[in-house]
């Protein structure tokens, strides 16, 4: 079943914002005011047992209301952004069947984007590029593998992550496949018609507040035990090379668990990187008209007031 492509039902509150923003405390009281679901559309969230470093909400806060997707990933499952827009779509499909009120939450505008607007439709790899791919990189550093897609792919290689392996790869075979960079077929599919009734609103956090929560939130992070969470999730059958342990936080343990970070540089390493995660995060959604930017900095106070009059049908 794919998403829905008709709107139907009650509008999708959707809120954005960079990491440490505030949106699990803002989505918490909204869904505890108006009864609604909350849907996560964080990509490292999606995974069982990647609490901590996730920033996941805590069991007791999924327990204050209805939570969905935050236990869809598996050391055996890596779910791509195509795999997220299916099962959100048909959750979402049978919520909105029922009248339920949906919050959609998390970091990963991708992930968001390809559940609202589809995916581009550039062709599968073949199984021979993907393995040229693989053999040409074979033993080459995450700088290496970037600079080769910015030569290609400069648009994409400007949103992913050096340590992103994964989507850098893809975009590389994508090329070596059509001759045309993934961003062109992006471009080319537009994103132009919606597939859901979707109202972004955007957390705004003046930059060095947010950067002091983000330093906090790394602290907090180590505190609580990251390093040993990482430890359990190895044991578990995580692989260290796969998505999952590849996103910030769990990859920056990993790297002192393999002696190459002590206790002082993981701490500043995963603080540093968190805040140019942020930066990117905030770049995607500024370049985005259709989110209204509410001041988080006040409490939720705004956010239930918006909430009320699209919900409530005293505006939009």
């Amino acid at each position: 079943m794919n998403a829905p492509t008709e709107h139907r039902g009650p509008a999708l509150i959707t809120l954005v914002g960079p990491t440490a923003s505030g949106k699990t405390d803002i989505s918490l009281a909204l869904a505890e005011r108006f009864g609604a679901h909350i849907i996560n559309y964080d990509s490292v969230q999606l995974y069982a047992h990647l609490e901590i470093g996730s920033a996941k909400p805590s069991a007791d806060e999924r327990a204050r209301a209805p939570h969905h997707l935050y236990e869809y990933g598996t050391p055996e499952f890596e779910p791509t952004a195509g795999d997220y827009a299916r099962a959100a779509g048909e959750l979402i499909e049978g919520l909105l069947e029922k009248g339920e009120r949906i919050i959609l939450v998390g970091g990963t505008g991708l992930y968001l984007r390809a559940l609202v607007y589809g995916l581009a439709g550039a062709p599968p790899t073949e199984p021979e590029i993907r393995a040229q791919i693989a053999e040409r990189f074979e033993g080459a550093s995450p700088e290496e593998i970037h600079a080769a897609l910015s030569e290609v792919d400069p648009q994409a290689a400007a949103r992913l992550e050096i340590n992103d392996r994964q989507r850098i790869t893809r975009a590389l075979e994508v090329f070596e496949q059509t001759g045309r960079a993934l961003s062109d077929w992006q471009a080319e599919h537009g994103f132009a018609a919606p597939r859901l009734d979707v109202r972004c609103l955007g957390l705004d956090v003046p930059r060095e507040t947010l950067y002091e929560r983000i330093d906090a939130r790394s602290a907090k992070m180590i505190a609580q035990g990251i390093i040993g969470e990482v430890e359990r999730l190895l044991a578990m059958g995580y692989k260290a090379e796969g998505r999952a342990l590849s996103s910030i936080g769990y990859r920056h343990v990993l790297a002192h668990l393999r002696g190459e970070l002590d206790a002082a540089q993981l701490l500043e390493t995963l603080a540093r990187d968190t805040r140019r995660y942020a930066k990117r995060q905030l770049t995607w959604w500024r370049g985005d008209q259709s989110v209204t930017w509410l001041d988080a900095t006040q409490g939720p106070a705004a956010f239930i007031e918006a909430a009320r009059r699209i919900w409530e049908g005293d505006g939009a």
